[in-house]
């Protein structure tokens, strides 16, 4: 299995954003350099386990949901992602994203020729 660098620093990156946090301010809260932590985001640095874990600290988050494309239990950590998405949501809201969720993946296995072309 290969780690994705780049996915990992995309993860970080839309957390810190999801706070409304600055790479300044990310940078100062896990102890680290506003340049190290712009690489990290941009996938050009490998980031050690014990950075990994200052900066999910920092976020408020789990290393499981910042690896989760990385892990082979990946249906569990997708499972708590989704159930933190639903938890404020309506029984109307939760419906249609349960939904949406079923269609996107009826459309995904439909269209896998479309798929492997892409990847090409």
């Amino acid at each position: 299995m290969l780690i994705s660098y780049k996915t990992i620093g995309q993860r970080i990156k839309e957390r810190r954003k999801v706070l409304g946090l600055s790479q300044i301010d990310l940078s100062v809260d896990a102890n680290i350099s506003t340049s190290y932590l712009c690489n990290v985001e941009l996938g050009n640095k490998c980031v050690s386990l014990e950075i990994l874990i200052r900066i999910a600290n920092a976020l408020s988050t789990t290393t499981d949901i910042l690896l989760s494309d990385c892990l082979t239990c990946h249906i569990k950590v997708s499972s708590n992602e989704i159930n933190k998405i639903l938890e404020d949501c309506s029984l109307f809201e939760s419906r249609v994203i349960i939904d949406t969720i079923k269609e996107l993946k009826q459309s995904l296995r439909t269209n896998m020729f479309t798929r492997d072309t892409y990847n090409r």
